[in-house]
């Protein structure tokens, strides 16, 4: 009985103050507050993140640097350093990042990149000018 009582006793207590309403940085612990601006995590567009996001999308094709195909390819992929990509306008750039070429099915989409990974892709092309 006394068990009992004893259990029954500290659910009570654990209830009691784990419920209760009192604020974390009212005793002491830190409080991180929940960003209500969706564009909290969007980064700030960059040639060092755009490297990061080729190397995992772009490279197997354009190469470690943009400026060549790699083996295999049935066409030759774009040369990402020639004055003919360099002097496109980011838009167009943004359309087939997005897209992809419907002449070339190899350049399939990356519809599902954020539009600060779009960005810094752009950037990080446009480092690669000869």
């Amino acid at each position: 009985m006394k068990n009992t009582q004893t259990l029954i006793f500290m659910f009570c207590f654990a209830v009691f103050f784990g419920c209760s309403n009192e604020n974390s940085a009212q005793n002491g612990s830190p409080v991180s507050p929940v960003p209500q601006d969706e564009d909290f995590y969007a980064a700030v567009p960059s040639a060092e993140a755009g490297e990061k996001i080729f190397e995992a999308e772009c490279m197997v094709c354009h190469g470690p640097r943009g400026q060549k195909s790699m083996p295999g390819m049935q066409k030759n992929a774009a040369n990402l350093a020639d004055e003919r990509v360099q002097s496109m306008r980011d838009e167009e750039l943004k359309k087939i990042i997005r897209e992809g070429k419907k002449e070339s099915p190899e350049m399939a989409g990356h519809p599902w990149l954020m539009e600060d990974e779009v960005e810094s892709l752009i950037l990080y092309i446009r480092s690669l000018k000869k």
